[in-house]
């Protein structure tokens, strides 16, 4: 199946390409914009490692100081209207990591998933095509990030150093007033130091649906995204809680409902129910999260104080072949339970409270605390 998702979206490109390959030669209003992000973050890392917690890990060190760092370099090309040409790369690197490579190799993938180090792999590289038949529909095929409403669902988590998802990936878009569908199937890459991305398997293959509706009421603009979404790998190298390996898929349901009410109050609500299977355990879970916040639009900097809860089922019986502990969909996790990053959407009760002040109109300043 790997195999053909990467046969299937490289055919897309090339057909992409010879289809509009002669406009693109001949056209006289080039555009192209080049992008460079470079990052460095010096991280330590006391009591824990990437790995373990506590003292004495097996490996590596729970007392270790390290520099990362990430370079991203991106070219887009929009050679005729409606044509959208992407050529980008990227290379992290860690320094001084005391956590030795293998400890990030998976048996399950025969290959290391490194949250550390990938280097030089294709990013941003794809082709778009928009306005198709005449209509607000779009097409993007190749590798891209994918992120939806607060990255909670879908996003590519950019606080890790490789990036938590990135895919190779087609996606069709229709758009209509405020609103859109967005349809989509592609895998996300595995982050091995020592191989080439597009010479290996994928991770976990997707499929899934994701759509946004603005419902003007009188006094507010209330809006609902509903999303599926189908998750499996069918390599058959997973264990639940029997002793016979076997594949995983799961499905997701869910939906999301955020809007701004008045006098400065706004709210955010996030459900999804995941059905499937892990090896010989049949899996069924659910998740959610709430905020609730009030903006003092009158004050000075602007204030902003919001409380939220996240939560996510675990397994209360290990030994009856029902899987409890809700999987996550294909979310990040950096921006919502800590920038520690230690913390996901799984088996999970985090509550918290935040307050935001903005002095200027680029400048923010954000604290959070969570109770775990």
């Amino acid at each position: 199946m790997h195999g053909k998702l990467k046969a299937g979206v490289a055919l897309v490109i090339l057909l992409f390409v010879g289809l509009f390959g002669p406009y693109i030669s001949c056209a006289a209003d080039r555009k192209a914009v080049i992008n460079l992000d470079v990052r460095y973050r010096w991280e330590f890392q006391d009591n824990f490692n990437q790995k373990y917690y506590g003292k004495k890990p097996p490996q590596g060190s729970s007392d270790d100081g390290f520099l990362l760092q990430r370079i991203r370099l991106i070219c887009d090309l929009h050679p005729i209207e409606n044509i959208h040409f992407s050529l980008g790369m990227q290379d992290s690197r860690a320094y001084d990591v005391a956590l030795p490579d293998k400890a990030f190799y998976k048996p399950g993938l025969d290959l290391e998933h490194n949250p550390y180090k990938d280097y030089c792999e294709p990013f941003d590289t794809y082709v778009e095509i928009k306005n198709l038949l005449g209509r607000s529909l779009s097409v993007k095929a190749g590798r891209q990030t994918i992120r939806y409403g607060d990255n909670r669902i879908f996003g590519p988590g950019q606080w890790g150093n490789t990036g938590r998802y990135i895919w190779d990936v087609v996606k069709l878009s229709y758009k209509f007033s405020k609103n859109f569908l967005d349809i989509f199937y592609g895998a996300n890459i595995i982050h091995d130091p020592h191989s080439f991305s597009l010479n290996y398997r994928h991770f976990y293959e997707g499929l899934a649906f994701y759509s946004h509706f603005l419902l003007p009421l009188d006094t507010t603009r209330l809006y609902l995204e509903p999303f599926f979404a189908r998750k499996w790998n069918d390599h058959k190298n997973y264990k639940g809680e029997g002793t016979l390996p076997g594949e995983f898929w799961s499905n997701f349901y869910g939906f999301r409902s955020y809007a701004e009410l008045p006098y400065g109050l706004d709210y955010d609500f996030t459900f999804v129910w995941q059905r499937g299977n892990l090896g010989d355990d049949d899996i069924d879970a659910y998740a959610f999260h709430v905020l609730g916040g009030h903006t003092f639009r009158k004050a000075d900097w602007t204030p902003r104080i919001s409380a939220e809860f996240s939560y996510a089922s675990g397994d209360d019986n290990p030994k009856d072949g029902e899987r409890g502990t809700f999987g996550g969909v294909f979310g990040a996790r950096d921006k919502m339970y800590g920038r520690m990053n230690l913390m996901d959407w799984e088996n999970l009760r985090d509550a918290q409270i935040n307050l935001q002040l903005n002095p200027a109109e680029k400048l923010s300043f954000k604290a959070e605390l969570h109770k775990f």
